[in-house]
């Protein structure tokens, strides 16, 4: 799938038919009818609720969560870099919290 801007799409279809110097300034009525159903599908086309990509990446993260008979418990994993989520691997593409695509060396 590609993501367009429709907007962009029909001023650049207008300015090539209508205000270039070329032949196709010279539409028929036909052409007009064909260039306006063009433009009502770009209207009538789905809209995608789609976000910027968010970009994160593991930051190594060793914690004393607290003591037990044994001694103290010790975590040691990873946090995302953008909501601070934790995870015991460094190697997950995606944060399972926020969704931040991470980058590095093991990441991608």
């Amino acid at each position: 799938m590609r993501l367009i801007d429709a907007d962009v799409l029909r001023q650049t279809m207008y300015h090539e038919a209508f205000e270039t110097d070329s032949y196709m300034q010279k539409w028929d009525g036909g052409c007009w009818i064909r260039y306006k159903m063009f433009e009502n599908g770009i209207e009538s086309a789905p809209t995608i609720d789609a976000v910027p990509v968010v970009h994160g990446e593991w930051i190594e993260d060793v914690s004393f969560l607290g003591t037990t008979t044994g001694g103290t418990t010790v975590y040691h994993g990873y946090h995302c870099s953008v909501c601070g989520g934790l995870m015991g691997r460094k190697n997950d593409l995606y944060c399972y919290k926020c969704g931040a695509k991470m980058r590095g060396e093991n990441n991608g």
